[in-house]
Order: C-alpha cells, then sequence, then structure tokens
C-alpha cells in the first residue's frame, strides 16, 4: 500500500504543479493581449500560490477533520474546478486571478494532507528516496504542464489550455479516490489543537527549516515565473520554444530529484542543504551575465537540477528533528512561511523587473540565496534540539 501511496500522491503533486506553471507559459500571451505590466503579470502568476497561502493552515486543519484521504481527492477536484472556470468563466485577469486563488484552495487541502500521508507510512529512513520521489511528481507536472500549453495554444486562445487541464484534473482525483481506497487512516475526523502547533514556532527545530523553505520557495517562484520572461523577451523565443525549455527543467529535476533524496539518505540533509542553496545562487548569479552567450538548454538543465537539490532537503530533515511535523496542520503552518516569503519578494521582483530591468531580478535573486547558504551553514551545525518525549499531536506514523 506504501508503494501505491507514493505514486498515487506523486500523481496528485505533479496536478497541483502542473496547474501552477500552465499559466507562466502563458504569461506573454496575456500581457500582449490585455498589456499588462511586469508588475501585474507577477501579481496575477502568484495568485494561485497567494490562495494556497491563505488557506494552508485551514487546509491542514481540513485534512486532520476530514482524513488525508478525502483531503487529496478533495483538493485535485477543485483544481479540476477551478482551471475550468478559468477556461469559460474568466473575460479578463481580474477573473482569471480569482479562479487561481480558488485553485490555491484545492492546493492547500492537497499539500498538508500528502506529504502527511507519506510520513505516515514511510518509516524515517526511507523517506528521502520516498519524498524524492514524491517532489519528482512536481517535476512530471512541470514537464507535461507547458507542453500542454506549447501543443494547444497553436489551436485557440489561452482558454484551451486551461478547459483541457481541468478535465485531466477531475480525471485524476477519480483514480485517486479509486486508487485509495483500501487505505485505512487512523488520523479519520481527528480533533487537532491549534495551540499545540503554533507553539512549534518557537522551537529552532521548526524554525530554522522554516526560513530555508523559505529561501528555496523565493528560488522557485521566480524562476518559475521570470525565467520564461527572459527566454521570452531577453532571448526572442517563441512561445513553443519557451514551453520546451521550461519543461526541460522539470525533465532534469524529474530524475535528479529521486538521486538527491537517495543521497540524502546515505550523506544526511544537513551536510547538503547549505551547498544546495549556494548552487542555486551561483546558477542566477550567472544567468544575467552569460544568459545570451550560453545555450538556454544549459540554463534550463541548471536550473532544473538546483531546484532538485533545494526542496525535498529541508522538508525530510524537518520530519527527522521534530516528529509533530507528521500532522497536516504542522504541515499547513510549515509552508504558510515559506509561501508568504515567496509571495511576498515575488511581487518585490515584479516591481524590480518594471523599474531595474529582467537581470536585476536574478541578480537580487542570486544574493538571497548565497547568503542563506553561509546562514545555513551556521544554523545547521549546531546539534538539534532533544525530540520531546510525547507527541502531543499523534504519531506521524498515523
Amino acid at each position: 500500500m506504501k508503494w501505491r501511496a507514493l505514486v498515487l500522491c506523486s500523481l496528485a503533486f505533479s496536478v497541483c504543479h502542473a496547474y501552477r506553471v500552465i499559466l507562466s507559459v502563458l504569461l506573454p500571451s496575456l500581457q500582449e493581449e490585455f498589456g499588462m505590466s511586469y508588475a501585474s503579470l507577477s501579481v496575477l502568476a502568484s495568485a494561485y500560490d497567494f490562495g494556497f497561502f491563505l488557506t494552508l493552515i485551514a487546509g491542514g486543519y481540513a485534512a486532520g477533520r476530514l482524513g488525508r484521504k478525502r483531503a487529496v481527492c478533495s483538493g485535485l477536484a477543485l483544481i479540476g474546478l477551478s482551471s475550468l472556470a478559468s477556461a469559460l468563466a474568466a473575460p479578463g485577469p481580474f477573473w482569471l486571478m480569482v479562479y487561481r486563488v480558488i485553485g490555491g484552495l484545492g492546493f492547500s487541502l492537497y499539500f498538508p494532507a500528502g506529504w502527511s500521508l507519506l510520513a505516515g507510512v514511510f518509516p524515517q529512513q526511507e523517506r528521502g528516496r520516498a519524498f524524492g520521489i514524491h517532489t519528482s511528481g512536481s517535476a512530471v507536472g512541470r514537464v507535461y504542464g507547458p507542453l500542454l500549453v506549447g501543443a494547444l495554444i497553436g489551436w485557440g486562445s489561452w482558454r484551451l489550455p486551461f478547459g483541457s487541464f481541468g478535465f485531466f484534473s477531475l480525471a485524476a482525483a477519480l483514480l485517486l479516490l479509486w486508487g485509495l481506497r483500501g487505505f485505512e487512516d487512523s488520523r479519520e475526523r481527528s480533533a487537532v489543537p491549534f495551540g499545540n502547533v503554533f507553539n512549534l514556532l518557537s522551537r529552532k527545530a521548526f524554525l530554522v527549516p522554516c526560513i530555508l523553505n523559505g529561501l528555496a520557495m523565493i528560488y522557485f517562484m521566480g524562476t518559475v515565473n521570470f525565467y520564461p520572461l527572459f527566454l521570452s523577451r531577453q532571448m526572442a523565443l517563441s512561445g513553443s520554444a519557451v514551453s520546451w525549455l521550461v519543461s526541460l527543467i522539470s525533465v532534469v529535476s524529474l530524475f535528479t530529484n529521486p538521486l538527491v533524496g537517495h543521497l540524502s539518505d546515505k550523506v544526511g540533509r544537513r551536510r547538503l542543504i547549505p551547498p544546495a542553496l549556494f548552487f542555486g545562487g551561483l546558477v542566477a548569479l550567472s544567468l544575467p551575465w552569460y544568459g545570451k552567450q550560453v545555450s538556454p538548454l544549459v540554463y534550463s538543465g541548471l536550473i532544473g537540477l538546483s531546484l532538485s537539490a533545494n526542496f525535498s532537503l529541508v522538508i525530510t530533515y524537518l520530519t527527522e528533528v521534530d516528529p509533530q511535523f507528521g500532522h497536516p496542520l504542522a504541515i499547513g503552518v510549515y509552508n504558510t512561511i515559506a509561501i508568504g516569503s515567496g509571495l511576498i519578494i515575488n511581487v518585490i521582483f515584479g516591481v524590480v523587473a518594471d523599474f531595474f530591468g529582467l537581470n536585476a531580478v536574478f541578480l537580487v535573486m542570486a544574493h538571497l540565496l548565497l547568503a542563506g547558504s553561509g546562514a545555513a551553514a551556521l544554523l545547521l551545525k549546531a546539534p538539534a534540539l532533544p525530540q520531546p518525549a510525547a507527541d502531543s499531536l499523534g504519531n506521524a506514523g498515523g
């Protein structure tokens, strides 16, 4: 059952991330059709994550009340309905933003429930590989999402990819419901004390990974939203070429995520996190200087590799140092901090791009990651705080 759950959750995670990136690839088309500024595009591109951010803690609480199986299926269905509404009932950017926010609510239902479900069925010594494969699901979504746009954009407007993706998401939700029918969730409709979760914020073992995950989220959101614009505006590439290059990022992540997870099981997450952030900073720093001289294929590959190295490491590390992380609500609190950081910085990136150009975005991003790498090396040197004798939120194994 644990491997079936991993495959199905990876599929669901791929849908969540495909929905995130299909809009990113369509940003040049939307800018041309509606005459939007970079700052406006940044706000629209952040709408999905904004809805995710606003409802993530509530989504974690709902996952505890509904049960993780019901939460992952409901979240996926809501994303599908949001995509259909974007295709059929969005006359302009405002309503498209509203429906994207609703889709973020679906992601907020899936995210804490999916990670908690996997933390419950996999033992600690296997979580690096399991979380790496699950994270590869996001890479799979970032592959077929842009390819879907590239295949359909020539057949109609930007609405056609949204409509097609909506039907696909609803079909995936039905498959998930069928595939997890035998899964027994011991947290089904369990009461969740809010206070015990928020007490986590006073612990270094919880707060440090939250900060590191925030840096990884800034890198991810900045890359997803501004790299396609860089390829389109700075390098004058066509929409289909941009779609293929964005997909290449995810192809690289798809194959390297499990390898990074396996390596982290052997070497340890604490040793790998600082160099992962440093590598991401170097990639972002070199893009403004060498982006036009080096093949975009090379940069897409480097970005994909650096994204692989920055995500599952931190979340797996946190499951080791704090067993309360196994609860969906704790995961909701954890990722709310990261998404909030990413949203704030992403809006700032949009303003920076309007005033100083797209190159300045990647320079700012690079300095944040390089500074974060040094801070991580210092913060992760100290031994983790002792684990509490009793887990007041329930055992992570569910």
